[in-house]
């Protein structure tokens, strides 16, 4: 199903395609409608910002172009920077009600203006028509384009949007109903909250208990560290409490006796007169911003993308505050509160009610933060980082130094200790099964940057000149496996490289003899575990942060050096001693203290913390 909007005419041809989730007809059509816009226009591009619609061939000379591709670095990164000045310009025309729902989402908000930025600049070439596939709700944000845009959809994807409100209204209307029906446990339910603790600790009521916030992306890099925190937390005879809009997370917590509040069921919460004037007041003002005249375009087209979030976030904002207030009340009080990271949504949340009840909080940085537009946000009161690197980041921000301590991490904490023989079998096993154990193994890491090929190709094509090495292609979890299965191909590499997807990393890095990357955090794992890396970039993609001028990797910034420089990495007489003898020292930029013992000393701050707001010094 197919809505045209926008502008026509004259104008050059440009053509967006706003994406809901397609059914199998619907993105066939959308296929052959990009086969017959690169059929109209010889010169045309086609790019998508959805993963699916990578590599897709359009006749045999071209074939759909990935948006960070398409874009280049340049322009990627300043539409970066440009898209945080917007959101802040964004946020500062916020006030009362909406600025109370929206402040969690501030790289939300950013992220969203950095997609219409990026389009800006795929779209500013009025000689090169392109088709851009984009995921959208409404066609509303892309008005004023120089392009025709197109709203593809599914006809029964419309009807699941359709039934999921009237399971959501019909929900609703009974839960309260069936509640009072129910034998009131104060224990185990949350009225007009939708789900609270799904399994509570007892006899921990005699201490305030630490409430952690914590949510997932693709990377899986944040929970980790909860769980680890309130294991350490019983030791200390403090309960914790962990607040997430994950079901995994929810189901883990709950398997392993933790009590848990997931703010994403179905709830009545919104029908109370109050929240229903919050969330009147709120769409109100989003609409009064969307349709300002005095208002920048760019202001105007943000506001319009917002309002298909706004119920959702309507109903986390209400939920969350609900089933927290229910535990505070009648579970038990919460002394502290932790946020993994404190940049998440889920963790603003937690913040807004933790700074309305003055309960003492504070910010986790679990993994890699950089000079990057989105790492300069910090508000939580107080902040326990990883290393000096990030340390030394917030102090120039102007932080106060009281404020910020390095604690170590609890996910590099993981790769210490590990028995290399016992990694070098796993990998051999299972993970790299062609690997004879004994000869070279080079692990390349790809990390989800835009133009990944100019550094892949010439050190993929490197290590295939050298006959005794075998080779990994380790995809980050946000990359598209078969982007990198049609580039092994087109660099005739498939059957000399093993890619892997997914994987017990650590075993794979212990086992290896290199790593090559640009600016992963798998470096820092590798250091731990006594593997160099030898960071290749050739494009200045490693500006956020630089572990060579950190000390912890050795690099190659020209693509010529490559033949001279990889083979004196695998020497032991070469490049590699020095390559190892960087690793101690450089690791307190990033893991400070290395001991294995950060989620001690996180659980032993929090447990003060707790101790310091209930006697009203903090």
């Amino acid at each position: 199903m197919v809505e045209k909007s926008g502008q026509d005419g004259n104008l050059p041809a440009h053509l967006v395609c706003a994406i809901d989730r397609l059914s199998p007809g619907a993105r066939e059509r959308l296929l052959g409608q990009a086969r017959a816009f690169t059929g109209r226009h010889p010169h045309a591009r086609v790019v998508s910002f959805v993963d699916e619609f990578d590599g897709v061939e359009m006749d045999a000379d071209r074939q759909i172009e990935n948006w960070r591709s398409a874009l280049g670095a340049e322009a990627y990164n300043r539409a970066w920077r440009l898209s945080y000045d917007q959101a802040n310009e964004f946020v500062a025309r916020l006030s009362g009600e909406l600025q109370s729902l929206l402040q969690p989402y501030y790289h939300s908000i950013a992220d969203r203006s950095h997609q219409f930025l990026q389009l800006d600049a795929l779209l500013a070439d009025p000689s090169r028509p392109t088709m851009v596939i984009f995921p959208a709700r409404s066609t509303k944000p892309f008005s004023g384009m120089p392009a025709q845009i197109w709203r593809v959809s599914s006809l029964s994807e419309r009807a699941r949007v359709a039934w999921r409100r009237v399971q959501f209204v019909a929900r609703a209307a009974t839960s309260r109903l069936r509640r009072r029906l129910q034998t009131s446990n104060p224990a185990t339910l949350a009225p007009d909250a939708g789900t609270a603790a799904d399994t509570t600790e007892t006899g921990a009521r005699e201490k305030d208990h630490i409430l952690i916030a914590v949510q997932e992306g693709v990377a899986a890099i944040n929970s980790p560290s909860a769980f680890a925190v309130v294991d350490q937390l019983r030791t200390l005879g403090r309960a914790a409490v962990i607040l997430t809009p994950n079901r995994t997370i929810q189901a883990l917590a709950a398997s392993k006796g933790i009590a848990v509040l997931c703010p994403v069921e179905l709830s009545p919460t919104l029908l109370r007169p109050r929240w229903m004037a919050f969330a009147w007041i709120c769409f109100a003002q989003l609409r009064a911003l969307a349709s300002a005249d005095a208002v920048p375009r760019k202001t105007v087209r943000i506001a319009h993308s917002l309002q298909g979030d706004l119920p959702l976030w309507l109903l986390l904002h209400a939920t969350a505050s609900a089933m927290l207030e229910h535990y505070h009340q009648d579970i038990a009080p919460i002394g502290a509160g932790l946020l993994i990271n404190e940049g998440t949504p889920i963790s603003g949340l937690a913040l807004s009610w933790l700074k309305q009840k003055g309960i003492p909080d504070c910010g986790y940085w679990p993994a890699l933060l950089g000079d990057r537009p989105d790492c300069d946000y910090f508000p939580a009161s107080s902040h326990l980082v990883y290393g000096d690197q990030l340390r030394d980041h917030m102090l120039a921000l102007g932080f106060d130094p009281d404020t910020v301590s390095s604690v170590g991490s609890v996910n590099y904490d993981g790769s210490l200790g590990r028995n290399r023989p016992q990694d070098v079998a796993l990998v051999k096993a299972g993970i790299v099964p062609e690997w004879d154990g004994q000869s070279p193994l080079v692990v390349v890491a790809t990390e989800a940057l835009q133009r990944p090929e100019e550094e892949l190709r010439p050190v993929l094509e490197t290590l295939a000149s050298i006959d005794n090495a075998t080779i990994v292609l380790k995809l980050h979890p946000a990359d598209s496996a078969d982007y990198f299965r049609n580039l092994l191909t087109r660099l005739g590499l498939a059957d000399r490289v093993r890619l892997v997807e997914r994987c017990d990393l650590d075993a794979l890095l212990h086992a290896a003899d290199l790593l090559i990357c640009v600016l992963s955090n798998i470096i820092v794992n590798a250091a731990l575990l006594g593997t160099p890396t030898l960071v290749c970039d050739f494009s200045n993609k490693r500006a956020p942060l630089d572990f060579v001028s950190h000390g912890l990797a050795l690099g190659c910034f020209s693509a010529d050096q490559l033949p001279q420089i990889i083979p004196s990495m695998l020497d032991e007489n070469g490049l590699r001693k020095q390559a190892l003898e960087l690793l101690p020292r450089g690791m307190k930029g990033f893991n400070k203290p290395s001991d294995g013992r950060s989620a001690l000393r996180i659980a032993r701050l929090l447990h003060a913390l707790a101790d310091r707001g209930r006697k009203g010094s903090f």
